[in-house]
């Protein structure tokens, strides 16, 4: 279906002055990750498959309307356990007022 492990890839083009983004990526993780935001956020996310004559899938192209949706981190967030702790606390009260006010 797919290329061999090592010549799946992903790219992400984008210019200043446009507002969404594109990918295109032959990788079947990324593929799967993109596919459920297509699913859960179908306003900002589309996305076009890329098929052999004979129907195998190739790669895919995603189009994200909104490229702040794209995002990038200086490095990977290390939290304590008494930090993780609060968070999640915090998370809970969130939720907790989400559903109070439904």
């Amino acid at each position: 279906m797919f290329s061999p492990v090592g010549e799946q890839e992903t790219t992400i083009s984008f210019s200043r002055t446009d507002q969404g983004a594109n990918v295109w990526t032959s990788d079947s993780t990324m593929i799967t990750k993109l596919d459920k935001m297509c699913e859960r956020s179908p306003k900002n996310y589309t996305s076009q498959e890329q098929r052999t004559r004979s129907g195998e899938l190739l790669a895919k192209e995603y189009f994200i309307k909104d490229k702040s949706l794209l995002f990038f981190r200086a490095e990977k967030r290390i939290m304590s356990d008494e930090q993780r702790e609060k968070a999640a606390a915090r998370l809970r009260d969130f939720k907790n007022k989400q559903n109070s006010a439904l």
